[in-house]
């Protein structure tokens, strides 16, 4: 039976980075475990694809929420990636950061630090806006917008 440092379940997003992190360390013997299959797909390529993952039980878990009182009772649809790179590979290759208020919110909330812009955010953001690192790293690159913040 072979034995390893560290076993990491699923292979979205956070599994992939935490193996590309681990591995760093050459000595490190890492196992991924990823329930689905490996991110082939041509709708997962192609960004108007994603609408087709979703109900794609090879490549998606297909959860749904429970009903609550915010939903008004209803179940809600909620697609998770069952593939490499996980939700990440189904979203329509779509990233979104939060808005201005969301991060005000939170500061008001008694989250000091994380409004917009958040100070201890600040010297983090700026590190990756200059990131060099080549795609196939495994690390997101990051540029400044060229408009300015409304």
């Amino acid at each position: 039976m072979e034995t390893f440092d560290y076993v990491i379940i699923g292979a979205g997003s956070a599994g992939s980075v935490l193996a590309n992190r681990l591995g760093e360390d050459l000595t490190a013997r890492i196992c991924v475990l990823e329930a689905g299959p490996t991110d082939w797909h041509p709708y997962i390529h192609l960004p108007a694809g994603f609408i087709k993952t979703f109900h794609m039980k090879s490549v998606n878990w297909g959860y749904s929420q429970e009903p609550g009182p915010w939903t008004g009772g209803r179940s809600i649809y909620a697609p998770r990636g069952k593939t490499l790179g996980g939700s990440s590979s189904i979203n329509g290759h779509i990233y979104n950061r939060g808005q201005r208020q969301d991060f005000d919110t939170w500061a008001q909330l008694g989250n000091r630090g994380w409004g917009y812009p958040a100070r201890a955010m600040r010297p983090i953001a700026g590190a990756m806006a200059v990131s060099p690192s080549p795609p196939w790293t495994g690390r997101i690159r990051c540029a400044r917008p060229s408009w300015p913040a409304p």
